[in-house]
């Protein structure tokens, strides 16, 4: 979470801030949690529309560095690989690769914030325009909040849930990171060193 909050500029956080970051959390954790219905709750949603495609998610400014933690969370906890990138950085190269019918095989996850600039948000309408007909499917999920600190903090904590529900729905066990553990052992001097 501390990269995420650094991705942010949200270094200095008051009272307040910190207050509303925690409120939205936890009114996220009983809208998101195993106890709420699939028809109320967003992750379990996202999650289905997901399926076996291959998640692709993109914020603006402010919700990049959080497209970045959702991209971690599904590698980590789903154990899939995702992509994520930045509007409008994607409007420029990236928006390319979603010719052909490759792109079937993702699913587009808009970041999206109440606080977005004309421009941002005109860019964000284009994506989901031009890659709905590409894309396997798309997405927009909304941070929460007034302040930058609870709106980041809300997707990233969305993250966490989606990229468990989409674990379950493929039968992986989210917590075990055998590959991670073993390159930490390799690296940390449990294995020789080999000459380049």
């Amino acid at each position: 979470m501390l990269a995420v909050l650094a991705g942010c500029e949200a270094s200095v956080a008051g009272a307040p801030e910190i207050d509303e970051a925690l409120d939205v959390v936890t009114t996220q954790a009983d809208e998101l949690g195993l106890g709420s219905p699939t028809a109320k709750n967003l992750a379990k949603r996202l999650a289905l529309a997901i399926g076996d495609r291959l998640p692709a998610v993109y914020g603006g400014p402010l919700t990049a560095t959080a497209a970045y933690r959702w991209k971690t969370d599904f590698e980590e906890n789903a154990k899939v690989l995702a992509i994520a990138g930045a509007v409008p950085e994607m409007n420029h190269n990236e928006i390319e690769a979603w010719r052909g019918a490759s792109a079937r095989q993702r699913h587009v996850v808009l970041l999206r914030e109440e606080g977005e600039s004309p421009e941002i948000a005109h860019r964000f309408d284009l994506v989901r325009e031009m890659l709905a007909p590409a894309a396997g499917g798309v997405s927009e999920t909304w941070a929460r909040g007034a302040g930058r600190l609870a709106r980041v903090l809300s997707l990233a904590y969305a993250s966490l849930w989606v990229s468990f529900y989409l674990a379950v729905l493929h039968g992986v066990d989210p917590w075990p990171v055998p590959m991670l553990e073993e390159v930490k052992r390799r690296l940390s001097g449990g294995e020789a060193r080999r000459a380049p």
